[in-house]
Formats: structure tokens, C-alpha cells, sequence
């Protein structure tokens, strides 16, 4: 789990659990690896496929991308 300013903490629940935890409000499941908090969101783009590319406000080695499946649940 890393958090805005990027500490660092290693965790025992499942992203799932995690995501109960904290509250779907705030907190969207992109992924199987990430689970993001809508305010640090700063951009989101359409990629190929109905997919989309979230832009977040700290840099990710990877591109954080919402698979078509879950695209119009995360844009709502």
C-alpha cells in the first residue's frame, strides 16, 4: 500500500477488503493492482478499446489503465 506521500506500508487484507474498508465513495478498484482515491485523480483519458488511462497526481511506473469492463462504472 503506498499512500499520497508516498509511504510505504505492507498490509495483510486483499485490495478487496481494503476497498471495504475505506469506502467506495472515495476509492475506485481500476485494477487487480490498484486501488485509487478519485481526489488524487488528475486526468483521464480514452484509450483503444473502450479502456481508459487514469492520469494521477504522482508519477506510477506503470500506466493505470480501467479495462472496458469497468470503464462506465468508473466514469459515473
Amino acid at each position: 500500500l503506498e499512500t499520497e506521500d508516498k509511504t510505504k506500508y505492507a498490509v495483510n487484507e486483499s485490495l478487496n477488503e481494503i476497498h471495504r474498508m475505506v469506502g467506495k465513495k472515495n476509492f475506485f478498484r481500476i485494477n487487480r493492482q490498484y486501488l485509487l482515491a478519485f481526489k488524487s485523480i488528475t486526468e483521464v483519458q480514452h484509450y483503444f478499446d473502450r479502456k481508459l488511462i487514469v492520469n494521477i497526481n504522482q508519477p506510477t511506473e506503470e500506466k493505470l489503465i480501467v479495462g472496458r469492463e469497468k470503464a462506465s462504472e468508473f466514469l459515473e
